[in-house]
C-alpha cells in the first residue's frame, strides 16, 4: 500500500512539486518513507492558435530530486539512496504525455544510474464525474469524498538500472528508495 501527499504550486511559468511518500508492505513490515522534489516549466508559456504536436508549449523540462527516508523505526536520511535527475516531458494533443528522467545517484547507497520513463493520459471530465457522484451520494446521506484532485492519470513507469545493478537484487532495506512519486511534468 502506498500513500502520497502531493503538493504543487505554480509561479512565473514554473511548477514546483513536493511529495512525501509512505509505503506499507502488508506482510507485517514497518512503514517506509520517501520524498520527491521537482521543478519544471514548458519551453513556451503561450500556446499556439493551431493544434500541433511539436510546438514548444508541448515540451516540459525540469529537474527532480528523490530518495528514501527509511522506516518508522529509524526515520531519516542516513543510509538511504538519493537521486538527482533532469526531466523531459512531451504532451501530445491527444492527451497522452511521455516523460523521461535519467537519474544519477548522489551517495554510496544509491545506484549510479536509473532511467525512469512514464506514459500517462489525462481523463477529461473525471472531476465532473466525481462531483456528480458525490452530489448523488450526499443526497442519500452516504459518505462521499470531497475535493478530489482533477488530474487523474493512468501511469506506467519503468526503471532501468545500469547493467551491473541488474545482476544484483536490490537489498531489502533499499527497495523503496528506488521509487519516486510525482515528478516534474
Amino acid at each position: 500500500m502506498e500513500l502520497k501527499l502531493i503538493l504543487s504550486s505554480n509561479s512565473k511559468g514554473w511548477n514546483f512539486s513536493e511529495n512525501i511518500i509512505a509505503e506499507k508492505n502488508l506482510s507485517n513490515q514497518p512503514w517506509e518513507f520517501g520524498y520527491a522534489l521537482a521543478a519544471s516549466r514548458p519551453l513556451a508559456l503561450k500556446g499556439s492558435a493551431t493544434r500541433c504536436t511539436f510546438c514548444r508549449q508541448n515540451f516540459i523540462v525540469g529537474a527532480e530530486m528523490y530518495g528514501g527516508l527509511r522506516d518508522r523505526h529509524s526515520f531519516g536520511l542516513r543510509e538511504t539512496s538519493h537521486y538527482l535527475a533532469p526531466v523531459a516531458g512531451w504532451s501530445l494533443p491527444s492527451g497522452w504525455t511521455l516523460r523521461v528522467s535519467p537519474g544519477f545517484g548522489l551517495n554510496d547507497n544509491s545506484h549510479k544510474f536509473l532511467l525512469r520513463w512514464g506514459l500517462s493520459r489525462e481523463i477529461k471530465g473525471f472531476d465532473q464525474l466525481v462531483r456528480q457522484r458525490n452530489h448523488e451520494a450526499g443526497d442519500r446521506g452516504a459518505f462521499a469524498l470531497r475535493n478530489v484532485a482533477c488530474d487523474f492519470a493512468i501511469v506506467r513507469e519503468q526503471r532501468f538500472h545500469a547493467a551491473r545493478i541488474q545482476q544484483h537484487a536490490i537489498p531489502p532495506g533499499r527497495r523503496h528508495l528506488c521509487r519516486a512519486s510525482k515528478s516534474a511534468g
